[in-house]
């Protein structure tokens, strides 16, 4: 399975960018992981930025947009939502996109196969994109039965 996280924008907290490798690190044994980071063009849409970033993938994306308006899930839902997009194929793309500071348009919003949440909170991007990859790796390690999510073991 290949998996894709869009970001608008580059990580720019201290430190944010060295964590992010972190668990991009113990991921990639597990999957094969990309990141593509847009910038923001006060003159183009978010939908056409997102369609130029989906068309440098090379296979088919199916695309998931991370928004506070969207579907809340734990991490066992998390892992088998990721074992059902697994089981679409090997030349399907998990694509995951973190939104514009002007958050998502309604062109962007067709284009989604299904909208994630966070919660109903709005996430600085830098720490959406530190959730992501934590909760990425999170719930590939339920699937590969890794002590690192210990739920229910007390």
């Amino acid at each position: 399975m290949r998996i894709a996280i869009v970001a608008f924008g580059k990580l720019r907290i201290p430190g944010s960018r060295d964590l992010a490798d972190h668990y991009l690190k113990l991921l990639r044994p597990w999957v094969d992981l990309e990141e593509i980071e847009i910038k923001e063009e006060s003159q183009r849409k978010p939908s056409q930025l997102l369609s130029d970033a989906l068309g440098r993938l090379r296979g088919k994306p199916r695309l998931y947009l991370l928004d506070e308006k969207g579907t809340n899930s734990s991490t066992l839902e998390w892992s088998r939502w990721i074992q059902k997009e697994r089981e679409q194929g090997s030349n399907q793309i998990l694509c995951i996109a973190i939104g514009p500071a002007t958050g998502w348009d309604a062109e962007s919003r067709a284009l989604a196969q299904g909208i994630l949440s966070f919660g109903a909170q709005t996430l600085p991007h830098d720490l959406a994109r530190l959730v992501l990859v934590e909760q990425l790796f999170r719930a590939w390690s339920v699937l590969k039965n890794h002590p690192y999510h210990n739920e229910g073991s007390q």
